[in-house]
């Protein structure tokens, strides 16, 4: 890969989230031509490679040694007067030599590996959000690594699709909210008056929390973010982890409103386990990501809850008590904006996201401060573990219910 130099400016080839310090750089001589291997140094806060020119070199290249799949992607070449804007129209994409031929997972000429369109139009369209997302991307992390923003973006899986198409593929049923109250008694999960809640709870580290799943094209979070909390309350009942089935939950609760890979409330979700006698396990009933018809067989019922319990809306402190005492919680938050879509790591802090507006149903598994002091709660998603931190996020926390973190948040009775 290389880039012209036509004036004496100190060269940079940066790549977000790449090995950068395993890269060599190669420079051609102006007179003669002949390759040879100059020193390079590395910035670590910048994530660059710097070089500093002079008369004799025309052209700077960049050659990878051992390429690794997370080193694919694009790389932009500039100087230290254009470094922060990067050439955003002329990416040098690396490739692997035997897939120079295909098309890379992280081009937009594809969109995303493994995807297809039905449609030239479709695919033209998917590349120009790719390409604007991809923008956003750089811009953001340049503002990161400044301290400017306290989270980084990466190109995810998701990167082809604009906010409402996200909005919408992931929705859920926020009418379902507050109607449907337990009767049964709620266990007492408040802190007793003198009696501070800890610094720091993590139930993924305590056992609570089963590896993250993939709902894929479904519109089902509902049912992972209910699975996510009984699975949570079986274990601190038995002690035993189990995976349940989500698949049940999209098949089976249509009697009380749920509405399988069409949306669906975790509320109603408890409801049809209560109704039922129980949920199967995983394993037992596995995730097809469609609709099908209910299958249930009691003999693999694993878990069973007696009714939920909703906690007071936009109430943080309640939230925070509920996740110390009671373990992980189910929460709906709005999850629209670009930046929840590209999310990669760090506290998640957006302003602009809605308290009300919920579209993603989520679970609390903990909650902390960074060593900035920031406060954050741990939320387990149902993307998968490429997005995100390991399919987690940290989002804000005491920041006036941002997103709605505190707004629709319940747990089964068990």
């Amino acid at each position: 890969m290389s880039c012209n130099i036509t004036e004496k400016h100190e060269v940079s080839w940066y790549r977000l989230n790449s090995r950068l310090e395993e890269l060599t750089l190669l420079i051609h001589g102006e007179k003669t031509r002949t390759r040879k291997s100059l020193p390079f140094s590395y910035n670590t806060d910048e994530k660059r490679f710097i070089l500093t020119a002079n008369s004799e070199i025309t052209e700077a290249r960049l050659t990878v040694r051992e390429v690794q799949p997370d080193d694919l992607g694009f790389y932009f070449c500039g100087t230290k007067a254009d470094f922060y804007q990067m050439y955003f129209a002329r990416p040098i994409r690396l490739q692997l030599e035997d897939q120079k031929s295909k098309q890379d997972q992280t081009s937009p000429e594809n969109g995303v590996k493994g995807k297809s369109y039905s449609t030239e139009e479709e695919e033209s369209q998917r590349k120009m959000i790719w390409l604007t997302n991809r923008k956003l991307v750089l811009e953001h992390n340049m503002l990161a690594d400044q301290g400017l923003k306290s989270f980084r973006l990466g190109m995810t899986h998701l990167a082809d699709m604009d906010d409402q198409e996200h909005k919408q593929m992931f929705k859920t049923s926020p009418e379902s909210f507050n109607k449907n109250k337990t009767h049964q008694p709620a266990p007492n999960h408040h802190q007793k008056d003198g009696v501070g809640l800890p610094s720091l709870v993590d139930w993924v580290s305590a056992g609570y929390v089963t590896p993250v799943k993939n709902q894929s094209h479904c519109r089902s979070s509902w049912a992972f973010s209910a699975t996510g909390a009984l699975e949570g309350q079986m274990y601190k009942k038995t002690r035993k982890l189990v995976p349940l089935s989500e698949q049940q939950l999209i098949d089976c609760s249509w009697l009380q409103g749920n509405e399988g890979c069409g949306g669906g409330s975790v509320e109603m979700a408890f409801q049809y386990v209560n109704a039922n006698g129980g949920l199967q396990t995983g394993d037992s009933y596995t995730y097809t990501a469609r609709e099908g018809m209910c299958l249930s067989y009691p003999p693999y019922i694993s878990a069973t809850c007696r009714g939920f319990q909703n906690l007071d809306s936009e109430d943080e402190y309640e939230l925070q008590q509920a996740v110390t005492a009671v373990g992980p919680i189910s929460v709906v938050i709005d999850a629209s904006k670009s930046s929840f879509l590209l999310y990669q790591s760090g506290i998640y802090n957006e302003p602009n996201c809605s308290t009300y507006d919920l579209n993603l149903s989520v679970l609390v598994v903990g909650y902390g401060t960074d060593s900035s002091g920031r406060e954050f709660w741990l939320v387990k998603n149902s993307w998968g573990t490429q997005w995100g931190e390991r399919g987690y996020i940290r989002m804000s926390r005491n920041k006036d219910n941002q997103c709605g973190i505190a707004t629709r948040a319940s747990f089964p009775l068990i």
